[in-house]
């Protein structure tokens, strides 16, 4: 069996097998994940031009303070695709770019009316000919800020049949103007905090004001505004006011040189119903799921087909950890507390493979410091963040450890702790702890969420 990588201040840890170990034996975490999504942004806007000589040609153009993902062809034909049988006569595209959402509503709709808006002139001639290509009725394109509170003013078009956008993800400087956008908007709920104001559901707001009254909008949105707690007012607001009519949960990498992790959202503005939202997801392979029907109390939680899948298993199979009782411990060290530590330190690359036990140090003396969370015989410990964290699941053996704030700490009644351990470090486990995980790049794990995923009892 191969070993885990040295540890530094660790040791070099014993790998077991179950066998022979067996007697030796939730707004918090969005706004984690969001400061983490925001990093991400962050680190590309400040590094600026000097990236650009070794980016792909689509990160360069995302580097500096546009903040664009560049959507591929098959996201825009999914999105028209799910627009539903409508005849619309109008639509407009807000932060167009190289207009891949325009030119899929226009393969389906060539009679269309097409007005594209944006702040950045560098891709307006060839955005032109592409959809004089497809054979476009009419295509106007403005050069505005849409970030203005004044912008209906300026397009004389409106209101639009139909709005469709693939906004910048990022939070801009506060400024005044953003209060009277959604107002205007009527949708000042989905932000109770000026810190909740983010560049998308500006975005959001501006279409829902170009928009007609019954009209239809589809928007791709982060993660985070489809499954984070931080989001429940977001969400809350939509359904309150329009109709939300779908949800597609979009792959990794659905947009060129990025990882983000987004959705598609269509609705219908004004006309609140009760009806049931259709959850929809597509895989890697570009393959669409079967749907999956929630209530709106369901959406006003979460909007991503996985989580929703998971939770419509046969119930009585099923169990969660926080039905075992478990106690779930995030770690307080850390890393660079970590490399100057006197005593032995558990984090995300002293992980085993899954399934398998590890063996902490055995230690002389007591730990010093009551901050610490020590991982003992018989913790399970999980990532809490990291690109890989489902893969990152191990039970310690023996000995002791402290961990870090990547880190979780499970400690369950000894007669359920291979129960529950067997069951999230198997195939299954960690395509469910996967579904539920938020992110770019380096994905996070709430503990509400862990301690509520349905985990079925294996072999």
């Amino acid at each position: 069996m191969q070993g885990a990588r040295s540890l530094a201040k660790l040791g070099e840890p014993r790998l077991l097998q179950e066998g022979s170990a067996r007697g030796a034996m939730r707004k918090s975490a969005d706004f984690a994940a969001d400061i983490l999504t925001r990093a991400v942004y962050g680190a590309l806007e400040q590094r600026g031009d000097e990236m650009s000589a070794s980016l792909s040609p689509f990160a360069a153009k995302r580097v500096g303070t546009l903040n664009k993902f560049y959507t591929r062809a098959e996201i825009g034909e999914l999105l028209a695709t799910e627009l539903g049988s409508i005849t619309p006569r109008s639509a407009v595209d807000l932060g167009a770019g190289e207009g891949s959402l325009s030119l899929a509503v226009v393969r389906r709709w060539p009679h269309l009316n097409v007005t594209t808006v944006d702040i950045d002139d560098a891709c307006v001639g060839a955005l032109h000919e592409r959809l004089l290509s497809e054979g476009v009725q009419s295509h106007t394109h403005r050069r505005l800020d849409i970030l203005d509170d004044d912008l209906p003013a300026h397009l004389d078009q409106a209101p639009f049949d139909i709005a469709v956008c693939n906004p910048p993800f990022y939070r801009p400087k506060w400024d005044r103007a953003f209060a009277r956008i959604l107002q205007a908007a009527d949708f000042a709920e989905a932000c109770p905090a000026v810190t909740d104001v983010t560049a998308e559901i500006l975005f959001f707001a501006q279409n829902l004001r170009l928009v007609r009254e019954g009209g239809t909008l589809a928007l791709i949105v982060p993660a985070g505004l489809a499954t984070g707690w931080s989001a429940v007012a977001f969400r809350r607001a939509i359904l309150e006011k329009h109709t939300l009519r779908t949800a597609i949960q979009l792959p990794p990498y659905s947009f060129a040189d990025t990882e983000a992790h987004c959705f598609i959202l269509i609705l219908t503005k004004g006309q609140a119903d009760p009806q049931e939202i259709k959850l929809l997801r597509m895989d890697d392979r570009n393959e669409v799921s079967d749907a999956l029907w929630i209530d709106r109390p369901a959406a006003v939680k979460r909007l991503d087909w996985s989580y929703h899948a998971a939770h419509r298993e046969s119930r009585d199979a099923s169990f969660t950890l926080r039905e075992l009782g478990a106690q779930v411990r995030r770690g307080s060290i850390t890393t660079v507390e970590r490399r100057a530590a006197s005593y032995p330190v558990f984090h995300t690359g002293d992980f085993p493979s899954p399934g398998e036990l590890v063996a902490l140090p055995e230690v002389a003396g007591k730990f010093l410091g009551s901050r610490l969370v020590i991982a003992q015989t018989g913790d399970i410990l999980m990532a809490r963040v990291d690109r890989d964290l489902h893969q990152k699941i191990t039970m310690a053996a023996a000995g002791e450890a402290a961990i870090t704030d990547c880190l979780y700490r499970v400690r369950l009644p000894e007669e359920h702790r291979m129960r529950a351990f067997k069951a999230l470090s198997s195939a299954d486990g960690r395509e469910r702890i996967r579904a539920v995980t938020k992110g770019v790049g380096a994905r996070l794990l709430g503990k509400g969420e862990l301690l509520d995923l349905p985990l079925f009892p294996q072999p």
